[in-house]
């Protein structure tokens, strides 16, 4: 069993049993040459405007809200030390605020807002205990991204600056500590039997359940502010190219829980990736490798290495298997992960030590609801004091639906192929083909939207059908807007 199944194996079937494993897969024809010129951008191919996706933009706002943290139990000194602690340092109640902004996820998502759950910019507005000193209450202010898809915004007659200057209230306990404990299923809805649980509490926290007896924030408000301007820009491709080589790791997830086996869908996307890698004239080579193939070929004098890892591999490495993560981002340039997210609970994304210094990366994370869960992290931990988004040394491609292991081998096939053919060609080819993160983008959500449309009369003609899932993956990419590199 890997350790992404195994740690997580209690959050997987409540959310992952909803048809996220297809029902079936293709393995191509070893005896031809894989074609990545049928997963490239078109010739000539169209700028998209707004957030780096051709199915959604990007929204940029400001959530106020208010801690209010019941210190009632503690004695005199304990209550002196909490308050002294945070009064010295207000950064140190970030974790709870980003804690209440995911408390609202379902409450953001029924207003068509995806909000990137990881939170922005944090600052404390004011702080202090009240008057009997029970309650040590903190007023705060961080900035927030969220996503809004063009077809959400059709469905309900609506754009994108409808929603400039407007506010969205939500309910949100006032002191989020150790909600799953203190609340249980009394404030949980739509979760399987033993699969509520600390982590996952926030995925299906219902305030309206007559049972949720809580103290809600007396304030807790997001304020769209702002809708990016529309830019065209490209993967560093100089920076990957610069030594000659580009390194890339992809990682394939088992799909589901329990041992590893030859019918999980993470198993066989993996295998029809591994035969694509040989036929696009990549060969297997020695490595040092702990687990997991190595595949190299030269295009352009530019030496092209794919490390290719399996669940199989993660099985074997078990609990180590989120040590080996961290090792792959430390030494490659370029990472696909394709698997589960676990409600955002993949934590080795939020060490500092698992990236390496003054190195452009570009990151897929080609799992449900990535964007939400997985994007600033990498951000955070790329920041330089002359960088402080940390957008110059990363790139981030990521979803805002579900992703579906079925479509994995395809959808990290496309973005593979553009990139290096973006990087063999320094962003263009002689076809009039330009590797933008615009085009490069569309091309995935086309790819996505071919498998299976919204506007289906029968979601049974899909080309990988599962029952209630009839929708397709919407593709983007965070940090580019600055992106400097031009062919």
């Amino acid at each position: 069993m890997t350790t992404f199944t195994k740690t997580m194996t209690f959050l997987a079937a409540s959310l992952f049993g909803l048809g996220l494993i297809a029902c079936s897969a293709t393995v191509k024809d070893e005896a031809t040459t894989y074609s990545e010129t049928d997963d490239l951008v078109a010739p000539a191919g169209k700028v998209d405007s707004g957030y780096y996706s051709s199915l959604a933009t990007e929204l940029s706002g400001e959530f106020v809200s208010v801690l209010e943290l019941d210190i009632s139990t503690l004695d005199d000194a304990a209550r002196q030390a909490f308050v002294s602690q945070h009064m010295a340092d207000p950064n140190s109640l970030r974790q709870m605020a980003m804690d209440q902004v995911k408390l609202g996820k379902n409450q953001f998502n029924a207003n068509l807002l995806h909000l990137n759950l990881a939170g922005g910019d944090f600052q404390v507005l004011e702080m202090g205990v009240n008057s009997d000193n029970t309650v040590f209450r903190a007023r705060y202010s961080m900035s927030a991204d969220s996503l809004v898809t063009y077809k959400e915004l059709h469905d309900a007659g609506k754009t994108p600056s409808d929603f400039l200057n407007q506010s969205f209230h939500v309910q949100v306990p006032a002191d989020p500590r150790n909600l799953f404990t203190r609340l249980g299923e009394s404030c949980a809805e739509g979760h399987g039997v033993g699969h509520l649980n600390a982590v996952s509490f926030y995925y299906y926290f219902e305030p309206t359940l007559p049972s949720c007896d809580v103290v809600y924030a007396s304030e807790a408000t997001l304020t769209i502010k702002e809708l990016p301007a529309a830019v065209n820009t490209y993967p560093e491709y100089d920076r990957l190219a610069e030594d000659g080589r580009v390194d890339i790791v992809i990682i394939f997830g088992a799909a589901e829980s329990g041992a590893v086996h030859g019918g999980d869908w993470g198993v066989m996307m993996w295998r029809t990736f591994e035969v694509n890698t040989r036929l696009r004239g990549f060969e297997k080579v020695d490595s040092e490798l702990v687990v997991g193939q190595r595949y190299e070929r030269v295009r352009n004098g530019l030496l092209e290495v794919i490390d290719l890892i399996s669940p199989y591999d993660l099985e074997i490495l078990g609990d180590a298997s989120f040590d080996f993560f961290g090792d792959m981002f430390l030494t490659h340039e370029i990472m696909f992960y394709n698997g589960h997210s676990f409600y955002g609970s993949l934590n080795m994304l939020n060490e500092a030590e698992n990236y390496p210094d003054d190195t452009y990366q570009i990151l897929f994370m080609n799992s449900c609801w990535s964007y939400e869960y997985y994007t600033t992290q990498v951000f955070d931990n790329k920041v330089t004091n002359d960088d402080p988004t940390g957008w110059a040394l990363a790139d981030v491609v990521n979803t805002t639906t579900p992703s579906y292991f079925a479509h994995y081998d395809e959808t990290a096939g496309v973005l593979l192929s553009n990139l290096l053919a973006g990087v063999e060609g320094m962003g263009v080819d002689d076809q009039g083909r330009t590797f933008s993160w615009q085009n490069i983008i569309g091309r995935m959500n086309d790819v996505a939207q071919g498998k299976c449309p919204w506007d289906i009369d029968d979601p049974s003609d899909c080309r990988y059908f599962q029952p209630r899932v009839s929708k397709y993956e919407i593709f983007g990419a965070s940090g580019v807007r600055t992106n400097r590199f031009e062919p």
